[in-house]
This record gives C-alpha cells, sequence and structure tokens, in this order.
C-alpha cells in the first residue's frame, strides 16, 4: 500500500505506468481487483491516504508527477 498526505486542493494522479501498452484491455488491469483508497489517518488540515492497485499504476502527487514531466522533456545536458 502506498500512503501519501494530501491537504484540501491537492491532488494525487493515477495513471498507467509509461511502459504499459495504451491498448492493453481495461479488463486486464482490473483483473487483480479495483483500485483501493483509504482514509488511514486524519490530523487537521490533512488527510493520509493508502492506494492498492495492480503495479502497472502510477499513483503520485501532482506536483511529482509534473516535475518526471518537465525532467522527460528537458534537453539532454552534454
Amino acid at each position: 500500500m502506498l500512503i501519501l498526505t494530501r491537504k484540501s486542493g491537492q491532488v494525487v494522479i493515477i495513471d498507467m505506468m509509461e511502459d504499459l501498452d495504451p491498448q492493453t484491455p481495461i479488463g486486464e488491469l482490473f483483473a487483480r481487483g479495483p483500485i483501493q483508497v483509504m482514509v488511514t489517518d486524519i490530523q487537521g488540515t490533512q488527510v493520509k491516504l493508502g492506494f492498492t492497485a495492480d503495479q502497472r499504476f502510477l499513483i503520485l502527487r501532482k506536483e511529482r508527477r509534473m516535475l518526471l514531466k518537465n525532467q522527460d522533456s528537458s534537453p539532454p545536458r552534454p
């Protein structure tokens, strides 16, 4: 289980792993069960969420996903 802490307005992105064929049937992705999101703790303005999903799903905080996309699009260093 992946545990992420989020505040009001912050986002979690669930996407397919980059190396997964986009033509993969949806039934195959969910063959081991659904994506589960569990509230594991609440403290003030923060909530801890636990995610359980097939390993072919990528679950990231939005800011981390944006950072990875920026690194992928930057020109290679000499």
